[in-house]
């Protein structure tokens, strides 16, 4: 039978009235009841399952463990043809794709070699387009396979350590989870629970006395079952997430959990299955996991809600904010008085209500095979005015001078951009005699105070609402009283921009030589931000300054343009190139587009940027055969070491090898940095030549000359 049903995709606001399991059942129960051969001898172990987060994608298939190494035997799960070959030194390696006759696709990744046939196949085609590269389909029926058959080996191909990456997919845009063809792994282990996360959503929501997001701890009572350490405190509305990790007998690897339930009160909320996902939105991962918390360096959570902007088919149900818990008083419930960033001009709510007092929570956990873990624990619905937090009084006690500082040596005043709100936090490792004050003047030039709460440790925080009203000029001002009866005013301003997600909009820094651009459709829900300059630090800056735009932790839905102005003078532009400086300090090349006096780049993440120059050629490292060796070897492996410190190299004509003067086609390995080719053919006896020419992104240049002799035996 042949699969003609392709998954809708879902927009915003859809509620399914079947699960994503019960989905993908009906769609493919026809071949769900066939037995399909496993696809390799190497083990029946996974190292990798269905859905784990990779950076800004979903994990496609299951990774079958090979014991670190290559060669195991790969074979076609049931009858049908290949249509398909692809071969890089990047992503999926060598990589075979079958189209079964019942209408399913199968992709085998990361091979080593392909059965003689098609490595025959290959190598004609490399020889024809004359390089490594390829993607080659063919016609229906023209390479048939049948079930059990040898279509490759196992091997490492575009990534780190052997294994094999095995994928089915419903069609070319959908993979669906490898075990719901009925593979049985050894697995009586439950998932492990690492903690719960709690955020608040929205202005005037709180958790523990804070307007951040709380990672509570869990305590293991026993296998699959823990309970929180402490209660839950909110109030406003919430979105919880769970860190778990699934594994499975005999092997050590981690894993993602198959199925998430959140209940309240024994009712069940919400629920998440990893079942399928369409190719074309994979990158809202960053929106199926919390991308805030992972920038933050705070782990990986899975939300127990379905956030603004998500349309991957895996929740029930399937509305948007649909799992997320409120409790708020009449007057709060007012949109109006929220003064929060509206979506799409309405303020979506998917959320349940609950009333004040105390919730019993319970978060189940589940791999494919039912192994599940629980924990429990106790949500408490409570104003911030009723916790045991202080509101900061506005007087003082008499001051004695007033004094305009541009710092104060032991406060530390931040400000976090969250969804719709900003959170200040008022840090003091020095006694302070009174609370401090806080305020902040907009564009309107009002100066509001902002409540500040006294978390008994030196930490005071308050929050403001963020709204198309706060663009332009924002000036915070903090008053602190010294134990001398000093007055200190610290002052800072701000420009803020609200960046629609429904409308083109490009944005300058206050220098106006950094530009970011955000297209149309680029953001899943409206974002206020502002930059930031900083002296850059890097021995190759080419700009005095780096820019930063807040908040970093925003998950874009397709990439933004950045745009950095060069001085007219510079002559050497073609060394220049935009970079990403990372919380580390590293750099890494994003690329670089020149016109009218200014780079740009576009890039998928919102983060740290400036200019650098390369002007250092790469390094050629090693050479086999060595320089000036005799061999006896009539078809060697010709390999050559290189690297490149700061723009890198990426691309077969940045890597050039001439045997004899022929130009050969040569295999990268990106992960050892390293270009081989194994010569097919004997070479004659005698002196050989190899010309290596290596050029990274910036146009820097390496070359040499080495030569090898065949002796005969």
């Amino acid at each position: 039978m042949t699969l003609t049903k392709i998954f809708p995709k879902r927009p915003l606001g859809f509620h399914f009235f079947f699960s994503s399991a019960c989905l993908v059942c009906l769609v493919i129960q026809p071949v769900l009841s066939q037995e399909y051969e496993w696809p390799t001898d190497a083990s029946r172990l996974m190292t990798s399952s269905f859905g784990e987060y990779r950076d800004d994608h979903f994990h496609a298939g299951i990774d079958i463990k090979t014991w670190g190494q290559i060669g195991y035997q790969v074979f076609a799960i049931e009858k049908g043809c290949i249509n398909r070959i692809r071969v890089s030194p990047y992503g999926y390696g060598r990589a075979v794709y079958l189209l079964l006759d019942n209408g399913l696709i199968v992709v085998y990744a990361h091979l080593s070699r392909f059965s003689e046939p098609v490595e025959k196949l290959v190598k004609e085609e490399q020889k024809k387009q004359g390089r490594f590269a390829i993607d080659k389909t063919f016609l229906a029926g023209q390479l048939p396979v049948e079930k059990g058959e040898l279509v490759g080996f196992t091997g490492r191909s575009g990534t780190r350590d052997p294994h094999l990456h095995f994928e089915v997919r419903i069609n070319e845009n959908t993979p669906i989870n490898p075990l719901l063809l009925g593979y049985a792994i050894n697995d009586q282990i439950p998932p492990i629970v690492n903690g719960v996360a709690v955020s608040p959503l929205r202005y005037g929501s709180q958790v523990n006395g804070d307007f951040q997001p709380k990672i509570f701890s869990v305590q293991k009572e026993n296998d699959g079952f823990y309970r929180l350490t402490e209660t839950i405190q909110a109030w406003g509305q919430i979105g919880l997430s769970v860190s778990a990790f699934d594994q499975a007998n005999g092997a050590s690897n981690s894993f993602a959990v198959y199925r998430i339930r959140l209940y309240v009160n024994e009712q069940l909320i919400f629920t998440t299955y990893y079942n399928y996902f369409p190719y074309d939105i994979t990158q809202q991962i960053e929106l199926d996991r919390d991308y805030r918390l992972h920038r933050w360096g705070w782990g990986l959570f899975q939300k127990l809600y379905c956030d603004i902007g998500n349309e991957l088919p895996l929740y029930e149900p399937a509305s948007i904010e649909s799992g997320t818990l409120s409790c708020w008083d009449e007057v709060e419930k007012s949109p109006q008085l929220q003064q929060s960033i509206p979506v799409d001009g309405n303020m979506l709510d998917g959320s349940l209500d609950f009333e004040k007092g105390f919730h019993e929570i319970r978060i189940e956990a589940l791999d494919y095979f039912g192994n599940r873990s629980t924990v429990i624990g106790t949500l408490q619905m409570i104003p911030l005015s009723e916790i045991n937090l202080m509101d900061v009084p506005l007087e003082y006690f008499p001051v004695k001078e007033t004094v305009e500082a541009d710092s104060i040596v032991g406060i530390r005043l931040k400000r976090d951009f969250m969804d719709d709100f900003i959170r200040f936090c008022v840090e003091s490792n020095i006694p302070l005699p009174t609370h401090p004050l806080l305020y902040i003047q907009r564009g309107n030039g009002i100066k509001t105070p902002i409540l500040l709460w006294d978390k008994s440790d030196g930490t005071y925080v308050g929050s403001a609402p963020l709204n198309s009203n706060t663009d332009g000029q924002m000036i915070t001002e903090l008053h602190i009283i010294s134990q001398q009866g000093l007055k200190y005013v610290v002052r800072d301003t701000l420009i803020t921009h609200t960046i629609d997600p429904n409308q083109s909009s490009s944005i300058l820094s206050e220098d106006r030589r950094f530009q970011i651009t955000f297209p149309e459709g680029s953001l899943y829900r409206p974002v206020l931000g502002t930059f930031q300059q900083k002296p850059g630090s890097h021995p190759d800056k080419v700009i005095d300054d780096e820019y930063l735009f807040y908040p970093q932790d925003v998950p874009l839905k397709h990439s933004v343009t950045i745009s950095i102005k060069i001085d007219p003078d510079d002559h050497d532009v073609d060394k220049l190139g935009i970079y990403q400086i990372g919380d580390n300090g590293h750099a890494s090349f994003l690329g670089k587009r020149w016109g009218n006096g200014t780079l740009s780049v576009t890039t998928g993440s919102l983060s740290q940027y400036t200019v650098l120059r390369d002007t250092v050629p790469p390094e050629i490292t090693t050479i086999r055969p060595a320089p000036n060796s005799h061999i006896r070897d009539l078809t060697p492996l010709i390999s050559v070491g290189f690297k490149d410190t700061l723009s890198g190299i990426y691309g077969e004509d940045h890597y050039q090898f001439f045997l004899d003067s022929v130009r050969l086609i040569v295999e990268y390995d990106p992960i050892n940095n390293l270009g081989f080719y194994q010569t097919d053919e004997p070479l004659d006896f005698g002196l050989h030549t190899l010309d290596i020419m290596i050029e990274d992104q910036n146009g820097n240049k390496a070359s040499r000359k080495s030569q090898f002799i065949i002796d005969p035996e």
